[in-house]
């Protein structure tokens, strides 16, 4: 799989953010990078949003951590929790995915 290494401007909520994809990063691992920062400003650590979202800990960590892929459920739980439509999760994972593809 291709890596993003790139500056880009995407839009979450309405604002226009610029994304920038240090070293390679897979669309999965910006995402969990964007997860995090969002619970970080929120206040929520790993352990609060397993235990709001009803999903195992390290089955949590190891997404954050780009080890494991998302599941659609889990984009849905976790966007509830911190107050986001999902559909912005899913936009920030599909515009990693046609950097990667656009890369190719």
């Amino acid at each position: 799989m291709n890596n993003i290494d790139s500056t880009d401007t995407i839009t979450i909520h309405g604002r226009d953010k610029v994304a920038t994809f240090e070293g390679n990063l897979t669309p999965h691992q910006y995402l969990s990078r964007e997860i995090r920062e969002i619970a970080g400003r929120q206040n929520i650590s790993p352990k609060l949003l397993a235990r709001l979202t009803n999903t195992k800990r390290k089955d949590l960590e190891a997404s954050l951590s780009g080890d494991r892929d998302w599941l659609i459920a889990e984009l849905f739980s976790i966007s509830r929790v911190l107050n986001l439509q999902a559909s912005d999760l899913v936009a920030v994972f599909d515009h990693g995915k046609k950097k990667v593809a656009a890369a190719a």
